[in-house]
């Protein structure tokens, strides 16, 4: 699967889901709210907001041409998902799915 594909995918999962994921927390992420305040931040400091959250955390990243940019990843059941944002949006979305879990067919 291309990188390009992948970001389709994952553009797909975000459009789907109404650009809201549950994740296995009590309270669901909103990608479009994340991507908001890291905006708001960038404006008021100049650089976004390294933030962590229960299953998923967003960095800062600055490209060699001293572009900012950043990226949401975040993770369920299934996968662990990537959401670029700025110069290397493309390259930085990207979807991992999990291996599945290994049964003992017999014992």
């Amino acid at each position: 699967m291309t990188k390009r594909e992948i970001a389709g995918t994952l553009a797909g999962l975000i459009a789907g889901s109404g650009g809201v994921l549950a994740l296995p927390t009590a309270t669901p992420v909103s990608i479009e709210k994340l991507a908001a305040q890291q905006q708001t931040t960038l404006s008021r400091t100049g650089k976004f907001e390294h933030v962590r959250g229960k299953n998923y955390t967003v960095h800062e990243y600055v490209t060699p041409k001293g572009e900012r940019g950043f990226q949401i990843i975040y993770s369920d059941s299934v996968a662990t998902y990537s959401v670029g944002y700025g110069p290397e949006a493309e390259s930085r979305s990207w979807v991992r799915l999990n291996p599945p879990a290994l049964t003992a067919t017999s014992t």
